[in-house]
């Protein structure tokens, strides 16, 4: 089974962890992607065309950047020629970002991680290929939620969002060195805290210094587009003399044992 991958390399954070995957999965020489498929000195349409010529599957990550790609159209309007006329590979979309989907493909079904979130459009790339819907491993490699975050004074504004598709797990750990604070989450009702000392935490992540264990839940996913906004009060105010006092880091949690560090954009 041959795997062609058709991408615009602006995608690469997104695309990578995925084209890694199933290389993993089915074998690095049983998938077309340009980082490995392509070499220094190699002519680019030569290789395209070999690796289309072989594709069984062609997976066509649509986004902004590949819509507006020629070198991209080149490769998913071929591959649907291909399948006009010889029928003899599978083509499908993959929508990655919110767009106008071409009309000479509108009609397909396609495989959604904008709304779905990856590791549920990995599994449904899988089980395309092998025809089976047993196979459950979690992939990572991307991260999806950033976060902004402004100090001023006593009050930490935060605001969450996802870059690429929807997190349904919408809990975080807040490490701040105050024990006493207040939320606000903007435009949520439904949401629960608990805080606990560095001794006494449930959760094992390890910083150089003494700082306390906020836990926020709330009751909805983060899409793309739509972030999450949390206001925290301090009992103290944090000015440029004491900020070395300050700490202040943000984790997701994406599974029961897993919390991975939201990054700053």
């Amino acid at each position: 089974m041959n795997i062609f991958i058709s991408h615009n390399s602006k995608d690469k954070p997104l695309i990578e962890p995925i084209a890694n995957h199933l290389a993993d999965t089915f074998g690095r020489e049983n998938v077309f992607y340009d980082s490995w498929s392509i070499q220094p000195g190699d002519d680019i349409l030569d290789k395209m065309n070999e690796g289309l010529e072989k594709a069984d599957i062609f997976f066509f990550f649509m986004s902004p950047n590949s819509l507006a790609s020629g070198m991209v159209r080149i490769e998913w309007q071929n591959a649907l020629f291909k399948k006009v006329t010889e029928n003899n590979v599978k083509f499908i979309p993959v929508l990655i970002a919110d767009v106008k989907i071409p009309s000479l493909i509108a009609q397909k079904l396609y495989i959604d991680i904008l709304h779905n979130g990856k590791d549920v459009g990995i599994r449904q790339m899988v089980d395309v290929i092998k025809g089976s819907n047993i196979y459950q491993s979690p992939v990572q490699g991307v991260n999806n939620l950033v976060q902004k975050f402004e100090l001023l004074g006593n009050k930490l504004s935060i605001e969450i969002s996802a870059q690429f598709y929807m997190e349904p797990i919408s809990q975080f750990i807040i490490l701040l060195p105050d024990e006493e604070i207040k939320y606000e989450v903007i435009g949520e009702s439904m949401h629960e805290t608990n805080v606990w000392s560095k001794d006494n935490s449930p959760f094992t992540i390890d910083v150089p210094q003494t700082f306390f264990v906020h836990y926020l839940r709330v009751e909805r996913a983060i899409t793309v587009g739509y972030p999450l906004s949390i206001n925290i009060t301090l009992p103290k105010t944090y000015t440029i003399d004491n900020l070395n006092e300050f700490f202040y880091n943000l984790f997701h949690r994406k599974s029961t044992n897993d919390w991975e560090i939201v990054l700053t954009k």
